[in-house]
């Protein structure tokens, strides 16, 4: 249906992937609160960490960004952690900006006393 997005780098002398992406469009339709929208959320970003800074980070997003754009997105989207310095550096280099925090609290596993 196009509404899944995946491609993946591949090394030019032995073939091996390098990178991939993964994303898929997010359809908000009839939402009581929300303005109905298309958004691509881009699920998982990765690139190996001996090709990193080698371009194929920005390669996958320009890949993503034209794919967005073709099925008429409004926004992208997508999650990164709060640890992970580099990925949020290079999200901020390439446009994006935090919107939201999404906070979380674990559990004690079922059975365990407190």
């Amino acid at each position: 249906l196009g509404k899944l997005f995946v491609m993946s780098a591949k090394h030019e002398e032995n073939g091996k992937t390098v990178g991939f992406v993964f994303a898929y469009i997010r359809e908000i339709i009839n939402h009581p609160v929300l303005t109905d929208s298309r958004i691509l959320y881009i699920d998982d970003l990765c690139v190996l960490s001996e090709n990193k800074g080698s371009g194929i980070g920005s390669m996958l997003m320009d890949a993503c960004t034209n794919f967005a754009q073709r099925k008429d997105c409004s926004r992208i989207l997508l999650d990164v952690h709060t640890f992970n310095r580099d990925a949020i550096a290079f999200y901020e280099k390439i446009g994006f900006a935090p919107r939201k925090i999404q906070m979380e609290m674990h559990m004690k596993e079922t059975g365990e006393q407190s």
